[in-house]
C-alpha cells in the first residue's frame, strides 16, 4: 500500500481552518441576534408610558376604575393588514365588540370564515356603502386600495363607521378640550342596562407621545381615574405593545392637524343604541 505524501504541519492547518470557521460561525451567529435585539429595540415603550405585559401594567388593569371596554375588544384584538390599514383594523375590532349587544345590526360574512358573520378589515370594503363615502381625493371614494396608499382621516373614519354602527360621534380634538375627552370615555364606558357599553377609537399624531411614526388610529381599553390613563391598545403590534398613557398627552396627541384636511385629529365613538348622536364640525 502506498502511503500519500503530507505536507508538514497539515493537521495543525486543519485544525486552525476548523478553529476558524466554527469561529466565523459563531461571530455571524451573534451579530444575527444582536441584529434581532436591535430590531426589538428600534421602537421602545415612551418613558411616560406603561406597557400592558409589564407587572405595574398588568396590576393597572386588574385595579382599572372602567376596564369592561378590554373584556369585549381583547377577544376581537387583531393586527392592522398593512401599515396605513390602522382605521379599518380599529373599526373591525369595536364592531365585533359592538355586535354583542341587541341592536348592533348582523355583521358581514367573510368567506374565509363563512357562515359565521364577523367584522374582518376586508368585508368592510363588500359593504356598497363603504364604496360611497368620498374622500380627500376629489373624485374619488373610499376603496381598500386608495386606504392603502392614503390611510384614513377622522371624517373619512367617521363616515364609514356609519354604514356599519348604529350610532356613531366624532370631534375634534381642537373643538373640545381634555376634559371633555375624559367625560366622554366615561360616559362611554359607563355601561349599564339602559346605557349600553359604547367604544372610543383615537386618532392621534405618535411623535406626541414619544411614539415613532405619523397619524394613527386605535381603540381605547379601559380607564383608570385613579391614575387618568387610558389603555392604548395599538393595532400595529409589530410596532408596539398595549401602554397605558395619561389621557392628558394622549389628548395633546390628537389635537394636532391632519396635513390632508388642515383640522385636528381626535376620536370617534360608537355604540348600538340611539343616544349617541352623530355630531358636527
Amino acid at each position: 500500500r502506498t502511503r500519500m505524501p503530507t505536507m508538514p504541519g497539515a493537521g495543525n492547518v486543519l485544525c486552525v481552518a476548523l478553529a476558524a470557521a466554527v469561529l466565523a460561525s459563531s461571530t455571524l451567529a451573534d451579530a444575527a441576534a444582536a441584529a434581532a435585539d436591535n430590531r426589538r429595540g428600534l421602537l421602545p415603550v415612551p418613558a411616560a408610558d406603561i406597557s400592558l405585559n409589564s407587572t405595574a401594567g398588568t396590576a393597572l388593569l386588574e385595579g382599572a376604575s372602567h376596564r369592561l371596554p378590554w373584556v369585549q375588544l381583547s377577544l376581537h384584538f387583531e393586527t392592522q393588514r398593512n401599515q396605513a390599514f390602522c382605521s379599518a383594523a380599529t373599526a373591525a375590532i369595536m364592531l365585533n365588540a359592538l355586535n354583542a349587544q341587541p341592536g348592533a345590526g348582523l355583521a358581514p360574512v367573510d368567506g374565509m370564515y363563512a357562515p359565521y358573520s364577523y367584522y374582518t378589515q376586508r368585508t368592510l370594503f363588500d359593504n356598497t356603502c363603504m364604496g360611497k363615502i368620498p374622500v380627500e381625493r376629489k373624485g374619488s371614494t373610499m376603496n381598500a386600495k386608495y386606504m392603502a396608499t392614503h390611510g384614513a382621516t377622522l371624517h373619512e373614519w367617521q363616515d364609514y363607521l356609519q354604514c356599519f354602527a348604529p350610532s356613531v360621534k366624532h370631534t375634534h380634538a381642537s373643538a373640545g378640550t381634555a376634559a371633555q375627552f375624559r367625560r366622554d370615555v366615561l360616559s362611554a364606558f359607563n355601561g349599564s342596562a339602559t346605557s349600553p357599553l359604547r367604544y372610543v377609537g383615537i386618532n392621534f399624531l405618535r411623535t406626541v407621545i414619544d411614539e415613532m411614526g405619523g397619524g394613527h388610529m386605535s381603540p381605547i381599553g379601559a380607564y383608570d381615574a385613579a391614575t387618568d390613563r387610558v389603555l392604548l391598545l395599538d393595532v400595529s403590534r409589530y410596532k408596539y405593545p398595549p401602554v397605558w398613557s395619561a389621557l392628558q398627552q394622549v389628548y395633546d396627541a390628537m389635537n394636532t392637524t391632519d396635513p390632508a384636511t388642515h383640522l385636528s385629529r381626535g376620536w370617534v365613538i360608537i355604540g348600538a343604541a340611539a343616544d349617541v348622536a352623530a355630531a358636527g364640525e
